[in-house]
């Protein structure tokens, strides 16, 4: 019986001009190749299937073919055909999940000093290199940072942060990202043809979100469809649905009308029905996110060429609806899907944050679903009684209030050698749900009674930590019917990465201990200095958990806290009062203490996926002039603008934070 070979072996790419997508990479190697200029020791880095072994062995047939044709190995000299066998003698490649140890690495130094037998260079290829322990990495240290001229080393890890800089600092670095949907489907279109099969697009499509940019899983899938459509050679979506239980693209599309709709019974029969058949919610998740993409897209831009999962026809069914409710959705599925990932309680958390997208108020946007089942009999308001937004910015209307939230942990420490590992920590800590070390001084756990205080003067003089807390809450009360301002979490990444650039990891001690200072006590427990405490009376009870040399982070228990001091930095006097008290102005960010949370779990997720973004500092002028335009109902900014504020939610490849 002949021997049958996978799909991702039979088409592993022998060229360069074959590998899916890397075309960055690619370019690059094929230049060094063609000026002779190669590297001694290279790094890939990137997530499992997207081509790093592929690569570095055709790199290492180029680096020893007679008779490379524009950078690329010819595939028919002596070396090249007799490494194409797998009998050529001077290309090893060795596993160091297997090979680990400080022998194993220690053979390798003394086997670099021979001559290679057949080619010029004797090229080791070091594949899931992280595997390698703490004595082997010094053991190869040496030979790595001067190695024999005849000696080139490719090393290849899908964990980049588990690699001591040592390691990195000499060698050639490349991260793969995951292959692109179009990169990817073409190569899935020439395997399915090239093997006598028709794929639709709906089809392939699907296979790229099971694969999750993974060409070798994304074969995987392709080899699993062609066996059950063997005797008709065609695979769509049903084909892939009763495999994979995947749900169509009308299905999905449904989710979200049923959604806006506010169809909770038609969600929840649908999402029982499908837990039971084993759908894979993680997959039906990134496919809502990238369907909300593309409407958001083409109802900012009217480019029917950015729609791909869906049509032109399905897009225009959501026209009317508010900007800001498509990416209130996105921000809930996307808070689901990085918290679940590969959990068991996927498919719960999902569900409700699903719902929790649903508008609560009677008032709803009707889209026409099909089937349109089990309505709630609530009043509905047509499209044509909304108006359209087109160039909303991303602001989201009043937050309901959370409960008082206490912060267990130390913030992050941005340490220049161990940040990294220090967020990683910390992420791991919760946020408790218990009240602060003083329950009566937060806004919203205040409770007043007709006896204690028949009228609150909100801009009365707080002589005491009690009565700035009754004041302040009348103020925080009064600002919550006013519009929100909503910082991405991608905002809060771009100042950690400043934290990381500054190196000072003492500053946001030193700007918390300011501000607590203007809320010191005598004997009498009154404020020493009541001017100061009155006039920056909102900061009480927060702390600055990040800050570099322009922007902070503020912290705050809840929600209508953090709204009072962002309405209250838009006051050019207030902040003035701020700045003098910091000794200089900044940028500042007030959040909540669960916001902050859920933005430490998704830098700890871009850090492992090595998709850190580099630091962009912040003007802080138009900073606040943006702001003081949201809450003017000005649009500040333009069509280019709102694209730019939706592809920092949507750049990360369709929000695929995890591994």
């Amino acid at each position: 019986m002949e021997k049958h070979n996978s799909l991702y072996r039979t088409y592993r790419p022998s060229n360069f001009k074959d590998v899916a997508g890397h075309k960055n990479i690619v370019e690059i190697l094929t230049s060094e190749l063609k000026n002779n200029s190669f590297g001694h020791a290279y790094l890939f880095a990137g997530q499992r299937g997207t081509g790093k072994t592929s690569i570095a062995r055709i790199l290492a047939k180029a680096i020893n073919c007679q008779n490379l044709q524009d950078g690329n190995p010819c595939d028919e000299c002596d070396n090249c055909v007799s490494f194409n066998q797998n009998q050529f003698p001077d290309i090893y490649e060795i596993d160091a999940a297997s090979n680990n140890g400080v022998d194993e690495i220690r053979n390798i130094t003394n086997a670099v000093q021979t001559l290679p037998i057949a080619g010029k260079y004797k090229v080791y290829i070091i594949d899931e290199v992280h595997m390698l322990s703490k004595a082997a990495f010094n053991a190869l240290l040496k030979t790595l940072e001067e190695p024999p001229a005849h000696v080139v080393f490719i090393l290849a890890t899908t964990e980049y942060d588990k690699i001591p800089q040592t390691i990195i600092s000499r060698c050639q670095t490349f991260s793969f990202k995951k292959i692109s949907n179009d990169a990817l489907k073409e190569r899935i279109n020439f395997i399915a043809k090239e093997e006598g099969y028709t794929i639709t697009e709906e089809a392939a499509n699907e296979i790229y979100s099971l694969s999750e940019g993974s060409l070798r899983d994304a074969l995987n899938v392709l080899e699993q469809l062609m066996i059950i459509s063997n005797d008709t050679k065609n695979i769509d979506i049903n084909k892939v649905k009763e495999i994979f239980y995947v749900a169509t693209k009308d299905e999905k599309v449904n989710i979200i009308k049923n959604v806006i709709n506010g169809e909770y019974t038609t969600i929840i029969d649908y999402f029982e029905k499908n837990k039971q058949q084993g759908m894979n919610f993680d997959v039906l998740t990134l496919a809502l996110i990238k369907i909300i993409k593309e409407l958001i897209e083409f109802k900012l831009t009217g480019d029917s060429k950015l729609l791909e999962d869906i049509n032109e026809d399905d897009a225009q069914e959501f026209k009317n609806v508010p900007i800001e409710k498509l990416f209130t959705i996105a921000d809930n599925l996307t808070d689901a899907y990085i918290k679940t990932k590969n959990n068991t309680a996927s498919f719960d958390y999902i569900l409700l944050s699903i719902l929790k997208s649903i508008d609560n108020k009677d008032k709803k946007i009707s889209i026409d679903t099909k089937p349109n089942v089990n309505e709630i009999e609530k009043p509905v308001v047509k499209f044509e009684q909304i108006p359209a937004i087109d160039n909303e910015l991303i602001i989201a209307t009043k937050a309901v209030q959370e409960p008082a939230m206490a912060i267990e942990e130390e913030p992050i420490e941005l340490n220049q050698d161990d940040s990294f590992e220090e967020i990683e920590k910390n992420t791991e800590k919760t946020i408790a749900s218990e009240s602060p070390e003083d329950e009566s001084l937060t806004f919203d756990s205040l409770s007043f009674t007709a006896e204690t205080k028949a009228v609150i003067d909100a801009n009365k003089i707080a002589n005491n930590k009690n009565e700035l807390i009754e004041t302040q809450s009348e103020k925080a009360k009064k600002v919550a019917n006013k519009t929100h301002i909503k910082y991405l979490i991608s905002d809060l990444i771009n100042v950690l990465m400043g934290v990381i650039e500054d190196k000072r990891p003492e500053l946001r001690h030193e700007l918390t201990d300011k501000i607590d200072s203007i809320f010191e006590v005598d004997d009498s427990d009154e404020f020493i200095n009541k001017d100061k405490a009155n006039s920056l009376a909102s900061f009480f009870n927060t702390k600055v958990t990040a800050a570099n040399n322009n922007e902070i982070i503020i912290i705050t228990d809840t929600n209508s806290q953090a709204d009072l001091i962002n309405h209250e930095l838009l006051n050019d006097s207030f902040r003035k009062e701020l700045n003098n008290l910091l000794g200089q102005e900044y940028v500042v960010y007030a959040i909540s203490a669960n916001y902050w949370k859920e933005s430490k779990i998704t830098f700890s997720e871009l850090k492992k996926q090595n998709l850190l973004p580099i630091y962009s500092r912040e003007d802080v002028k138009n900073f606040y002039l943006n702001n003081k335009n949201v809450i003017n109902g000005k649009n500040s900014e333009e069509d280019k603008e709102l694209l730019k504020n939706a592809s920092k939610l949507f750049d990360l490849d369709d929000i695929n934070f995890g591994e």
